[in-house]
Formats: structure tokens, sequence, C-alpha cells
């Protein structure tokens, strides 16, 4: 069948999911390379390839293409966020947020921030102190007017940063509280003598 039609998604969806079950991908990859190479338009394969790609561990190449099938449908979102698992299951919770930065805006647009945040606590989960995670979240948060969540996060980031070797930057997410809660005592004694509320 895939030799009469080597480009029918579902033909080639089907040859990813046997291959899946039996680990061996990579003779599929080839044939998904060779589709998308030849019907590059195509927003199905490519995201075919993109998850053989994830399937090998090559969640760089997966996400290549699922960021050009997002500039196409940018309904497929779940793609990116496969990737950002990958490569926090990797260890390196960095790259896993920065992986989500294509889908931030799009989500905040639609107000579907749920799964977006979901991505980003499950980094937190094994690293609490990330702070590109909690950063992203406060100003996700910021967006959608969740302001206790906002508030929250931003105390957060304000223990990471105090318990850092840079507590300085700390500053900045004090006085966004302040802001939003000005008769905070412990924020605004920290922001006047630089010390930090515990």
């Amino acid at each position: 069948a895939l030799d009469a039609d080597p480009h029918n998604p579902d033909i080639l969806r089907g040859l990813l999911e046997t291959a899946l079950q039996l680990g061996e991908v990579a003779p599929v990859l080839e044939k998904l390379s060779l589709a998308v190479s030849q019907v590059p338009q195509d927003a199905d394969l490519r995201e075919l390839l993109g998850r053989a790609f994830l399937a090998v561990n090559d969640p760089d190449s997966a996400l290549g293409h699922f960021e050009i099938v997002l500039s196409e449908d940018n309904t497929r979102v779940d793609n990116i966020i496969m990737v950002s698992r990958a490569l926090l299951d990797a260890g390196d919770p960095d790259r896993a947020a920065q992986s989500l930065e294509p889908i931030v805006p799009l989500l905040i647009g639609r107000r579907e921030t749920e799964r977006l945040v979901e991505a980003f606590y499950l980094i937190l989960d094994q690293n609490p102190a990330h702070a590109p995670s909690l950063r992203k979240l406060a100003d996700i948060f910021a967006a959608v007017n969740e302001e206790a969540k906002y508030l929250n996060t931003l105390d957060r980031l304000v223990d990471c940063y105090a318990a850092g070797s840079e507590p300085a930057e700390a500053l900045p997410y004090l006085e966004r509280i302040l802001e939003c809660n000005p008769d905070s005592t412990a924020h605004l004694t920290a922001a006047v003598h630089g010390g930090f509320p515990g």
C-alpha cells in the first residue's frame, strides 16, 4: 500500500505505531523523512516525522518539525508540550522551559493556559527553584488576571533569588508584589532593608 501511495499519512501513521510497538523506528523514520522532503507542505506527514524523531530521542529535530507544523496550524500545541516533557526527562529543565516559548502567546491569547501551566509545573516538580519557569508562570498568570497565583509565583521567585548567589535579583519581583499588595509588611520591610521575607 505504501508503494502505491508513499505520502499517505494514514498508512505512515500505522507504520509508525507498529514501529513504536516493535521498538524499530529507524526504517519508518527514513520513509517519513523522504515523504516530507517530497511533500514539505504536508503538516500531517511532518507531525509524524516529528513524533518519529521523538521516539529515537532526538527532541531537537522533533521540535524543528513541530514548530513548522505549528506555524501552519496553531492548534497543534500538544506536540510542543511533548518535546518539553522529553527534554525534561533527559534532564534539561532549561531547554524544556525554552521549548514551550512558541506556544505561550498562542495559549494566552486563547485563554487556554491550563496545559501550558501544567507543563511549567511539571518542570518545577523536578526543579522547584527553576527561575525561568517561575518567571514565565508569573507572566502567564499576570496576562490572564489570576492575581493570587501571580503573587504566589512572585513569592516563589523572591525566595528562589534570595536563596541564591545574587539576592538583589529578587528586588524587581518584590516591587511587583508591592504594586499589587502595598500593605505587605514583610515584603515592604525586605524592599527597604534589602532583606527578604522568610
